[in-house]
């Protein structure tokens, strides 16, 4: 019975893994072909570009931000996705840590790994989300998927053990028999 019950979980967990992922693979895909955000259920991940969070946000890892619609769900030390217009009119995404609220309402950011904070007077009109979940492992992936013998690597390492389990599933059939 115990055995029974442990196999229904872990394909909960892993049927769950897997949407989880689906979702996540859809939402970035999504954003990059129509350049809007996908969420789901108010989620959706955010893919880290540059060092200026390190070591809190990896390099080209991930985090998984929740959708923020009011300054109650927003405090000091946060990690927010907030947007603001460059001097060339072009809309960025920037995902820093906040550093102040002012009663007024006016939001201070900054990097974790800058020397000063940032330059923008942000409201909540520019907060978008709330880091909620760092998957800082993803960056691993992500840069050895970069190198054609990481996608070797990648690719060949779970092909070789799929084949190796099932013959071995092959061999011990072959002696209870």
């Amino acid at each position: 019975m115990k055995h029974k019950i442990g196999n229904i979980v872990s394909w909960i967990m892993l049927i769950a893994a897997f949407l989880f992922l689906s979702v996540s693979v859809y939402s970035i895909y999504q954003s990059k072909i129509n350049g809007t955000d996908a969420y789901a259920f108010g989620y959706r991940p955010i893919f880290v570009m540059t060092g200026s969070m390190e070591p809190t946000l990896k390099t080209n890892g991930t985090v998984i931000a929740k959708k923020v619609s009011s300054m109650d769900e927003i405090e000091v030390g946060d990690i927010i996705t907030y947007h603001v217009l460059t001097d060339q009119g072009e809309e960025i995404k920037i995902t820093h840590r906040i550093t102040e609220i002012s009663d007024t309402g006016i939001i201070t950011t900054k990097g974790d790994n800058n020397g000063v904070e940032d330059r923008y007077e942000l409201t909540i009109d520019n907060v978008e989300s709330k880091v909620v979940l760092i998957c800082n492992w993803t960056a691993w992936f992500v840069n050895l998927w970069g190198t054609p013998s990481g996608k070797i690597l990648l690719i060949g390492v779970p092909v070789c053990l799929l084949l190796f389990i099932i013959g071995l599933k092959y061999l011990f059939r072959k002696e209870s028999s």
